[in-house]
């Protein structure tokens, strides 16, 4: 039997991450109001977020822990439709807070950009750890 550890590996080497620095829209909860903030780094699964505290990305959830998100492809310029996505993880100093989140539903033609991306993009993979 695997380890969790192995299996979390194998996982992980399965959806490369890309370094992108894109500008995004996380919806405030019961609104048509968004915040914005930059990507770390994106892969098939979810993305890195940051921002300047906690606070910030706190405001956009929901009670459930989600909220959803407007990615803007390079190059595309017509709106796309939103992805619901959950935080996963937070942390950094003030100024530099970096989050992770979770794509839960990912609309086709949003999931068809991001892996035609993600291939295009293959020689810009970053390796484990990095």
């Amino acid at each position: 039997m695997n380890s969790f550890r192995d299996l979390f590996d194998s996982r992980r080497r399965e959806t490369p991450r890309l370094p992108v620095r894109w500008f995004i829209d996380l919806q405030l909860p019961g609104s048509e109001q968004y915040v914005g903030f930059f990507t770390c780094d994106i892969s098939v699964l979810g993305l890195r977020l940051v921002g300047e505290d906690s606070d910030a990305f706190e405001r956009t959830l929901d009670d459930r822990g989600l909220t959803h998100m407007r990615l803007r492809f390079p190059g595309h310029y017509e709106p796309l439709p939103l992805v619901e996505v959950e935080l996963k993880w937070g942390m950094g100093p003030d100024g530099n807070f970096q989050t992770g989140w979770r794509f839960t539903q990912v609309p086709e033609e949003v999931e068809e950009l991001l892996q035609a991306f993600i291939d295009d993009h293959a020689d810009e993979v970053l390796e484990e750890g990095g």
